[in-house]
């Protein structure tokens, strides 16, 4: 189905069904094609391609026959503002173009849903909430960037980063309690609640972002892989951590940093603010027999040790722990 010719638009309105896949031909100059009304329901995917600039549009509802979506045009945008139910068995929500797909009509029942970029196109996920019951994962070898400012409902039940070269942005009022997990790649959190309040968990090569101006809390448990990191590239954001953490790795903020539950070494850490406070509110201890040490470095700021250090077994002391100071070294491992 589509259009060609100059500002030629085109609306569908009957809605489509039965068992085989949609593609839709952009091929206008400035022309709109748009489905309306009737849901659009057939066993099989949707594609939108063609080489026209003119934009699809599709304001009527997707049914859960539909399996995935693909924007696969370089020239001609894809919004779907129209409620989104998933299949079952999930959905795939794909760019392989270098235009933009844009959802905004929501997304709701049972089924997972993934954003798969295989391009340098973008993915924007904005207006009504996202809250299928199921997982969320971004994945995808392209370079184009998933945006979720939608806020992230309780159905979800967790959200993955699991592509090395798609970021993903979660910028929304988010309530889901499933936990975040980056398996590879960058969450960006851009609101205080992006992450939800279950726990996070970063992997070898996993960055969470912060870009919020204000504290990004995690409601629960922090656990960071050896190679893991957290970077604050834009505004001033400061990090709070709820439950106990699992630090490896380094972690910078230019605002504060507070870890309320305990706190244990995996590998040896390195926290650094701009001039402002760092504060743990319980225990820090390395993992047992590891002897890892903890340097900070916070220029004017405060450290504060609500806890004991390195007490909770005989052999969970820190290899070091430095503080604004030089010459930090795992060659102290053993000291207590």
């Amino acid at each position: 189905i589509g259009n060609t010719g100059t500002a030629i638009s085109t609306t569908f309105s009957g809605g489509v069904t039965g068992t085989n896949n949609l593609v839709i031909s952009e091929g206008a100059t400035n022309g709109t094609i748009t489905f309306a009304t009737g849901s659009l329901n057939n066993t099989g995917t949707i594609t939108n391609s063609g080489s026209g600039t003119g934009t699809t549009t599709i304001s009527a509802t997707v049914g859960s026959n539909v399996t995935g979506i693909t924007e696969s045009s370089s020239t001609s945008a894809l919004t779907i503002s129209g409620a989104i139910t998933p299949k079952s068995t999930g959905s795939t929500f794909t760019n392989s173009g270098t235009a933009a797909l844009t959802i905004s009509g929501g997304i709701s029942g049972t089924g997972n849903v993934t954003f798969n970029n295989n391009s340098s196109g973008t993915t924007t996920v904005s207006g009504t909430t996202l809250n299928n019951t199921g997982t969320i994962t971004n994945s995808g070898s392209g370079t184009g960037t998933t945006t979720i400012s939608a806020a992230v409902g309780s159905n979800v039940t967790g959200i993955t980063e699991s592509s090395s070269t798609s970021a993903l942005t979660l910028s929304g009022t988010n309530s889901y309690t499933g936990g975040t997990t980056i398996t590879a790649g960058t969450i960006n959190a851009g609101s205080g609640n992006a992450l939800g309040t279950g726990g996070v968990g970063i992997g070898s090569s996993g960055i969470l972002n912060l870009t919020y101006s204000g504290t990004v809390t995690l409601g629960s448990t922090l656990s960071m892989s050896t190679g893991a990191s957290i970077t604050n590239s834009a505004n001033t954001s400061s990090l709070s951590v709820a439950g106990a953490s699992t630090l490896n790795g380094s972690i910078t903020t230019t605002g504060t940093q507070t870890y309320t539950g305990a706190v244990t070494l995996g590998a040896n850490a390195a926290l650094t603010t701009t001039n402002s406070n760092i504060t743990f509110s319980s225990t820090v201890d390395s993992t047992a027999g590891s002897y890892y040490g903890l340097s900070i470095t916070n220029g004017t700021g405060t450290t504060a040790l609500g806890g004991v250090v390195g007490a909770n077994s005989a052999t969970s002391a820190l290899g070091y722990l430095c503080i604004n100071a030089t010459g930090c070294s795992a060659s102290a491992v053993g000291t207590t």
